[in-house]
């Protein structure tokens, strides 16, 4: 008897089903009328044409009965998650001028597929239901934690480069056997089934630079960067897909039972406010990610497999569990390894002085002397040593960020583009788009500030002016002055503050850059 791939119900709406609710666009929009699609998947061909994930011919038939090849079902998984980066290597039969070609390339670079063992990806052979299977499941990230309750009839022909994949599926309740019990694993897939198979896993969808609130389902992908989403209820995880690329997406008030993916959005950030999160996982493979995560937030665990990574954590944030699959994550400005990672910091060891005890005395009869340490010296940059010194991640990048738009010819630092919306608090002189994620002077108004900048803990506040830079300690109000007479900075007129989130501010000038520390 005929498989299909199982039909689920929406888990709390059909609009979460058909995604609807996370598109600008309408997901009414159908094909000709001519073309009858089958029942249970026609809703979501019907979606998935309107978000324009599914291409028909050219007369606009979505052919649901027509088997789907390889390089079919790779373009479909990479319509979904917009994948940024490319393989270096190259499948012998796949033509570098194919419609295909591209799909094909970030498919493997993601990991998605494997090809056939001889440099060969075959992409026009009819994919199998394993094959299905195993592409959708690496895409995803569903992995079987434990073993299948019952194996389907047909077990042994389940091939044993997909039996993990086949199996995780069907403990998810993504896939099931057909009423004889049976996977049929060496049977093609139709577009009708690959769109029913693939929406199943993919939950909702947000492809649109706008907020949604209260968002309640399974899983939902996001491929597109600018957006929100506020009071959402998942009980399964939420993928931010590559396509986020070099921008900015926010989370708050949420609930996410899974895990949440972190795969795009570049050092624009992230944003995890108020959230409760099962899993948060950060792999982004083709740049720099930045994540803060802000007020009550609670994360049961937090694995981090980006080598350019960088978190900030506010003080009311709790985290049980920490894994490090890179060589080091910047946390709070600091650098991390696997030993370090989710670690109290280390208390520097009180010094004594040369004379020892003091005659037995010290200041108090019998306390030991602590001579003070000696503050390090401000690191002075020009433009040119800044950009090929400083790091990639963290302050360091966000210095290297402005200093490329102070390069740009197109930039003006006096005038906010006229083009970008223009947050609450901005500051004029500075400014460069929505997007930078370097907050703009918290003295927008006041007379001669440039730029300003209060550290985390809040207790010192950096104020540029076309004067220098003055340190106020906000617990004495002691200001301390820094300029370039003593050799503090470049040159005395401040374009901005970003603060190091650990022992100083940077200072970009006119002509050069300054590392302060405290």
């Amino acid at each position: 008897m005929f498989m299909q791939w199982r039909r689920m119900a929406a888990p709390l709406s059909a609009v979460m089903l058909l995604g609807a609710l996370y598109s600008a666009g309408s997901a009414s929009a159908a094909g000709p009328e001519a073309e009858k699609l089958p029942e249970w998947a026609a809703a979501e061909m019907t979606y998935w044409q309107s978000a324009g994930l599914l291409q028909g011919n050219e007369k606009g038939e979505l052919l649901p009965a027509q088997q789907v090849t390889r390089a079919e079902l790779a373009a479909m998984l990479d319509r979904i998650f917009q994948f940024n980066a490319r393989s270096e290597a190259s499948f012998t039969d796949v033509p570098a001028n194919a419609w295909y070609a591209d799909n094909v390339s970030k498919a493997a670079a993601a990991g998605i597929i494997k090809g056939t063992g001889d440099g060969r990806f075959q992409p026009q052979s009819i994919v199998t239901r394993q094959e299905a299977a195993t592409m959708a499941a690496r895409a995803f990230h569903v992995s079987q934690e434990s073993a299948s309750a019952a194996p389907f009839a047909d077990d042994a022909q389940v091939g044993a480069w997909a039996r993990e994949s086949v199996y995780a599926l069907k403990a998810a309740g993504y896939a099931q056997g057909n009423p004889a019990g049976q996977f049929q694993p060496l049977q093609a897939l139709t577009r009708a089934e690959a769109v029913k198979l693939l929406h199943n896993i993919m939950g909702g969808l947000i492809h649109d630079a706008s907020e949604h609130r209260e968002v309640n389902g399974r899983n939902l992908v996001v491929n597109t960067a600018g957006g929100s989403l506020l009071g959402a209820d998942l009980s399964g995880s939420l993928y931010l897909a590559p396509g986020l690329g070099e921008g900015d997406f926010a989370i708050g008030q949420s609930t996410i039972a899974g895990t949440v993916y972190v795969q795009g959005g570049g050092v624009h950030t992230i944003t995890i406010t108020d959230s409760t999160i099962g899993q948060l996982v950060i792999d982004r493979a083709d740049g720099p990610v930045r994540v803060v995560i802000e007020g009550d937030s609670a994360i049961d665990a937090i694995l981090i497999q980006s080598e350019d990574a960088q978190l900030e954590l506010g003080e009311g944030v709790s985290v049980d569990q920490w894994e490090l699959d890179a060589s080091s994550v910047l946390v709070n400005g600091k650098a991390k390894t696997s030993d370090t990672i989710g670690k109290p910091e280390e208390q520097e060891p009180e010094k004594e002085s040369e004379s020892g005890s003091n005659n037995g005395g010290g200041y108090y009869g019998g306390g030991t002397v602590v001579t003070p340490e000696t503050p390090k010296t401000t690191a002075l940059y020009t433009y040119e040593q800044a950009q090929s010194q400083l790091a990639n991640t963290g302050a360091e990048a966000l210095v290297k960020q402005y200093l490329t738009f102070l390069a740009d010819p197109t930039y003006t630092p006096a005038l906010a583009s006229p083009k970008a919306p223009m947050p609450d608090l901005v500051n004029a002189k500075t400014f460069v788009d929505y997007q930078f994620t370097v907050k703009p002077s918290i003295f927008p108004s006041m007379r001669d500030i440039n730029s300003s900048v209060l550290n985390a803990a809040r207790t010192t506040l950096w104020l540029g002016t076309d004067e220098g830079v003055t340190k106020v300690d906000l617990a004495t109000n002691t200001m301390t002055p820094y300029t370039t007479a003593e050799k503090q900075l470049v040159d005395n007129r401040v374009l901005l503050l970003i603060d190091d989130g650990a022992t100083g501010v940077y200072v970009i000038t006119e002509t050069g850059v300054s590392h302060i520390y405290h």
